[in-house]
Formats: C-alpha cells, structure tokens, sequence
C-alpha cells in the first residue's frame, strides 16, 4: 500500500515539471518575447448634461446602435440611461 502511495505521489507530482519555468502562450508574446503590459480599461462616464443629450437624440431617432459610438460608451449603458430617464424604448 506505501509503495503505491508513493508511486501515485510519483506520477501526480513529476518533479521534472515542477522545474520547468511556464512559458506565456504564444498570442501573449510581444516581439520582443516579453510579456505586455496589461492596461485597464477606462471607464467613460457621462455627465447630467450628456445624458439629457443622449435621452434627446435618441428620442429624435437615434438607434441605439449609433448611440454608444457617438458617446463612447457601451450599448448596455446607453440603454440603462434610457431606462433610468423613463425614455418610452422603440422596438428593432
């Protein structure tokens, strides 16, 4: 039993992989073989004023397709601030 113990700790832990440095993947390698620097996203957060121009525009015909590009902000949000504005939404 102790000597089958020890050949599973064995196979489940090979000392030879746990030496081995991990390697990035290959989509991660900048050309210079180095990891790149992982920035944050920026959060773009519109002000009253903005919002007001967003519910107005989209009242006037604006889809919310063109609505997130003009504004830099996402599709969800743009419908989010629609919601929270009470703005009556179109269907598709």
């Amino acid at each position: 039993m102790i000597v089958l113990l020890e050949l599973i700790g064995q196979l489940s832990h090979p000392i030879d992989c746990l030496s081995m440095p991990i390697a990035p993947k290959d989509h991660e390698r900048t050309p210079e073989g180095t990891q790149p620097i992982r920035q944050k996203q920026m959060q773009r957060r519109l002000r009253h004023d903005e919002v007001d121009r967003l519910v107005v525009d989209y009242l006037a015909g604006e889809s919310t397709v063109g609505l997130p590009w003009q504004y830099g902000i996402h599709r969800t949000t743009v419908t989010a601030h629609l919601d929270r504005r009470g703005a009556t939404r179109r269907l598709r």
